[in-house]
């Protein structure tokens, strides 16, 4: 575990640093953004855009700056992962998303976009209503191999789990070309429950990777 490690809720102050961990964790370990690449932005309009939806801070989906723990060593960001429990606000996280997305954008890039949308459902995983969600996980490298991970993950669900007693399961979705985390949740006691894949060169051409994978797990002490 890092020495000097605070784990603490994110605040309108960290935007910045949040944008950052969204863009990371978007990437995969690729140099693709995908917001980029589908609604014809440079990533300096990404930036701006998701600085945009963080601000207005909607509860039930990735982003959302109440939804943030931010971990800092010795005063410093390290790292910061959103979380929150699928269906609790009675819509589901991607209809939220996809609404805060309309809201900011405008209706040519929109436009443009459509195309991509039906090609997207093929690597489309569906959240589980009442599982709790973990989204834009994210170690600035310097802190990585630290453990940082595990305590931001475990304090997530801690929080959750002190909200709603009776929660179960936890879930993450990734690309599978980030080899990196998929060991590391696995080490957290995540295990994949799907996988889906396209072939799609037009897809690929978009996306981080043509695997999407859904990992769960079980939470300890759960009735």
């Amino acid at each position: 575990m890092a020495d000097g490690l605070v784990v603490r809720r994110a605040a309108p102050k960290d935007r910045d640093f949040l944008v950052e961990a969204i863009i990371e964790a978007e990437k995969s370990g690729a140099q693709r953004i995908s917001y980029c690449e589908i609604f014809s932005l440079t990533e300096d309009e990404v930036r701006a855009l998701l600085a945009s939806i963080l601000d207005e801070d909607f509860e039930g989906q990735e982003l959302c700056i109440s939804g943030f723990l931010v971990a800092e060593v010795d005063g410093e960001y390290a790292g910061a992962a959103c979380a929150w429990i699928e269906g609790e606000s009675e819509m589901p996280s991607a209809l939220i998303k996809a609404n805060l997305l309309h809201h900011f954008l405008d209706a040519e890039k929109l436009e443009r976009a459509r195309p991509w949308f039906a090609r997207l459902e093929a690597l489309a995983i569906a959240r589980k209503s009442g599982a709790a969600q973990l989204e834009s996980i994210y170690v600035r490298a310097p802190h990585r191999g630290r453990g940082i991970t595990g305590r931001i993950l475990d304090e997530q669900l801690s929080l959750l789990r002190g909200r709603v007693p009776g929660l179960a399961k936890a879930q993450i979705i990734l690309v599978d070309q980030n080899d990196r985390a998929l060991r590391a949740y696995q080490k957290l006691g995540f295990r994949v429950a799907l996988e889906r894949r396209s072939e799609d060169p037009m897809l690929l051409s978009i996306v981080p990777g043509g695997v999407k994978i859904l990992m769960e797990k079980t939470i300890t002490g759960s009735r």
